[in-house]
């Protein structure tokens, strides 16, 4: 009985660590490119609003370096000047705020 939960539970968040994974190594790749590869017009644009409260949304996407960085203060990463990049941890615990944010636009705006 508790297989089968289990199951589901490693299935969903194994496709969870791989959209984490692949947007990880595309920010490493390709830096400077747009975000639009790994993230849905919908899903950057509520990014951008949480992570820049006080700036318009941009017409053109932004970089996955900024989606990135955005991700990573959602989970705790401050990002100062020599701090680097966010780690896994910080990516991880940002999306998972990020999926929240997404289900919370839907409730209520969708």
């Amino acid at each position: 009985r508790d297989g089968e939960k289990l199951k589901k539970y490693i299935t969903l968040k194994s496709i969870l660590s791989w959209r984490i994974f692949w947007i990880t190594r595309y920010f490493y790749e390709a830096k400077n490119k747009s975000c639009e590869l790994v993230f849905s017009p919908h899903e950057w644009k509520i990014l951008y609003r949480k992570t820049n409260p006080s700036s318009a949304v941009p017409k053109k996407p932004p970089k996955i370096v900024e989606t990135y960085h955005g991700l990573g203060k959602l989970g705790g990463f401050i990002g100062r000047r020599g701090d680097g990049d966010p780690g896994f941890i910080s990516i991880w615990r940002g999306w998972m705020r990020f999926t929240n944010l997404l289900e919370d636009y839907d409730l209520f705006c969708g």
